[in-house]
């Protein structure tokens, strides 16, 4: 990967701070942000800023070549922007 990786988007911590209360485990790490656990099966993942969805500059071109790989493989990944992203992948909602 190249040097970008370990540069962290803002609300990573924010959207991940639930994920040991509900069973899950994060590590982060390439190729991607990270990798979740859901207590069933490891997710790759990639945190993205909400506000920047769909701007040219949100992946890398190195992610894009990376997605495009995945995409031709079905290779399932998936790119977290909210804490609601995360809930879902863990099976869990929020409640009042």
């Amino acid at each position: 990967m190249s040097r970008r990786f370990g540069r962290r988007d803002r609300n990573e911590s924010a959207i991940l701070s639930g994920v040991d209360a509900l069973g899950g485990l994060w590590l982060p790490g390439p190729p991607f942000d990270g990798w979740l656990w859901t207590r069933t099966e490891w997710l790759l993942c990639e945190v993205k800023n909400p506000r920047k969805e769909g701007w040219a500059s949100e992946f890398t071109d190195e992610q894009r070549r990376l997605i495009q790989q995945l995409n031709e493989r079905q290779v399932p990944f998936h790119v977290l922007r909210t804490e609601t992203d995360v809930l879902r992948l863990l099976g869990a909602r929020r409640v009042a």
